[in-house]
């Protein structure tokens, strides 16, 4: 390392140090690369290390890399350890050699490695501790690296972690100035301690082998600080442990089954574990009797401590579970005898004989209370259950009857729509087939027929069953269909103007209306009023119109036939009533009417 006029002499080391303040303060300051390193109290700051002489700015400046090594990290006082440090220039084209020196955190004795001339020991001017630095810079290798081996060994008392501090620093080699000179530091801990004796502990008990020890710093795994144990084999025999009547001493006192008695327990299976139930306390074993009572049943010779356990629903190991650490799986309930278990009821065993009667493997029954419904099962048609747990209710069963298309979704089905075999009807089928329009949901059996050229109700007719109404009063008053070719009829009497021709009617009237009439008035059949069947025009059959007879005109138009109703034109013929409907012809019972006036006339003529 670097250094600025070294001397051992401490007032000079202040002097020096404080010139190397000033060279580095005045930036004059001059790296002596080829004298030896100094100790690190000359370092104006410590945490710069050689940085306080060997440093410039980059790019020519380049921190070298460090690393320190040990060749033991654990040692005992006054054992020896070699301490390598190396130093690698990382800008070689300038950093020709390297310097160093290290520090121990605890006093120790520093000293050059064998063979190795580049170092030496050197004290610290302020507490007197040897340190390590180099004779003088050493060059570069052909990896640009500068080793440097030394030695060191605690000094008495010395124990604990011990932390070793190195600095070094690339250089140029030369004597024109510190050009290209950087330094870099990095640390080591080793572990300095007094050896202990531990004793070898086999058995786990925490007491130790007196024949079986290592000498450590740390104690071994397996190893402990006493060595009092007189069986290193059994962990219930070490100082302090009961002693019991086995043949052996237990407690590592010296003697043997001293002032104890032993409890015996009735091993009756022959297992070699005893029943904790029964017992016998002496010193001397009776037969069928063991020292241990651990046997869980003493009727079983294969169920005891450390028997196999096996899948039998029972402790046979006696660590308090039954079939435990063997793999299980999920058993299901089947309540009702069908080989098929319920999902929602389950059990978890080792096999189904643990899982005991009752239940199964399976888990797809669908009504575990009925032994008749389960998958595969026949679907019985008609009995609104799942019989074989598929999810359809009745229609999957054996095809038995035929069902009939509703196009209209009024309820009822017809044969021409479609039809389809099932045991119940499926969506948009039903059993009838009575619909006599099925493309109209307002046509069906049982619908309330209306006034419109159909057949509503499917009974084989058209606005069948809807009733008559009547027009008219007295002998002008006529009974006909309330609704004819789908139009619903109203009533509306009228008369025919003067001079009119009433309209023959076939079907208002027929002759034997007339015959009656004329007969009433004592007049042949056919004849008029005055008894002169020349004057009777009988038109069509059934229709009777009345010629104007010659006293037909005395009748006063204000005389009424019906009570009070103006029927009676003065200038026709006679009374002439019809019924006025949309879309039909006017129906006139003229002829009859015609003749009730005739006869009327001739009445009166005769009690003239």
């Amino acid at each position: 390392m670097d250094h600025c006029s070294i001397r051992p002499v401490r007032l000079i080391a202040v002097i020096a140090s404080l010139a190397a303040f000033l060279v580095t303060v005045l930036g004059t300051r001059v790296a002596q690369a080829r004298s030896a390193g100094i100790d690190s109290s000359q370092f104006l700051v410590l945490s710069n290390g050689c940085n306080n002489c060997h440093t410039t700015q980059p790019p020519m400046a380049v921190a070298p890399g460090v690393s320190l090594v040990a060749s033991s990290t654990s040692l005992t006082p006054g054992q020896q350890i070699t301490l390598t440090f190396v130093v690698t220039s990382n800008n070689p084209s300038v950093q020709k050699a390297a310097g160093f020196n290290i520090r121990s955190s605890q006093r120790g004795t520093f000293a050059s490695g064998s063979g190795d001339t580049s170092t030496r020991p050197i004290a610290n001017g302020v507490t007197g501790w040897l340190e390590a630095t180099h004779t003088a810079p050493k060059d570069n290798d052909a990896a640009n690296k500068a080793t440097f081996a030394v030695l060191w060994t605690p000094n008495a008392g010395v124990n604990g972690t011990v932390t070793f501090t190195a600095w070094g620093n690339s250089v140029d080699h030369a004597n024109d100035g510190n050009q290209g000179d950087r330094a870099a530091s990095t640390t080591l801990d080793v572990t300095v301690c007094t050896p202990t004796t531990w004793y070898r502990d086999a058995d786990g008990d925490t007491y130790g082998n007196p024949s079986s020890s290592v000498s450590a710093c740390a104690q071994p795994g397996g190893y402990v600080a006493n060595n009092t144990d007189c069986n290193d084999g059994a962990a219930s025999i070490h100082p302090g442990a009961a002693e019991t009547c086995n043949g052996a001493d237990d407690n590592c006192n010296g003697a043997i089954d001293e002032g104890v008695t032993v409890t015996y327990y009735r091993d009756a299976d022959g297992d070699g574990y005893g029943n904790a139930a029964v017992s016998t306390a002496t010193c001397t074993q009776p037969n069928g009797y063991v020292a241990n009572n651990t046997d869980c049943n003493d009727g079983s010779p294969t169920v005891h401590p450390g028997a196999p356990e096996v899948c039998n629903g029972a402790d046979d190991n006696c660590v308090g579970g039954a079939d435990e650490g063997l793999a299980v799986m999920t058993f299901y309930r089947d309540a009702d005898g069908d080989a098929h278990g319920a999902p929602n009821v389950s059990k978890a065993a080792c096999s189904l004989a643990v899982a005991g009667a009752g239940y199964v493997a399976d888990n797809t029954d669908c009504d575990d209370n009925d032994r008749n419904t389960f998958p595969g099962a026949a679907e019985i048609c008609g009995n609104h259950k799942d019989d074989n747990c598929n999810g359809i209710v009745d229609t999957d069963a054996p095809t038995s009857s035929t069902f009939y298309r509703d196009v209209d979704g009024d309820g009822y089905g017809s044969a021409t729509s479609g039809t389809t075999m099932a045991c119940a009807p499926p969506a948009g089928y039903v059993s009838n087939s009575t619909d006599c329009n099925d493309g109209d949901a307002a046509i069906h059996p049982g619908a309330t027929e209306v006034c419109n050229g159909k057949d509503d109700n499917c009974v084989g007719g058209a606005d069948e069953g809807l009733g008559t109404i009547s027009c008219g009063d007295g002998p002008c008053r006529t009974v006909v269909a309330a609704c004819v070719g789908g139009v619903t009829q109203t009533c509306a009497p009228v008369c025919p103007d003067a001079g009119q021709e009433p309209p023959k009617d076939a079907e208002t009237k027929d002759t034997s209306s007339t015959d009656v009439a004329t007969q009433e008035a004592g007049l042949p059949p056919g004849a008029d009023a005055e008894g002169d069947t020349s004057t009777v025009d009988t038109g069509a059959p059934g229709d009777v119109n009345v010629s104007r007879a010659p006293d037909a005109g005395r009748l006063d138009a204000g005389t009424h036939l019906d009570g009070g109703n103006p029927n009676v034109d003065a200038t026709d013929s006679g009374c002439s009533c019809r019924i006025a409907a949309a879309g039909t012809e006017r129906r006139n019972a003229t002829g009859l009417l015609g003749l009730a006036l005739a006869i009327v006339a001739h009445r009166r003529r005769r009690r003239s």
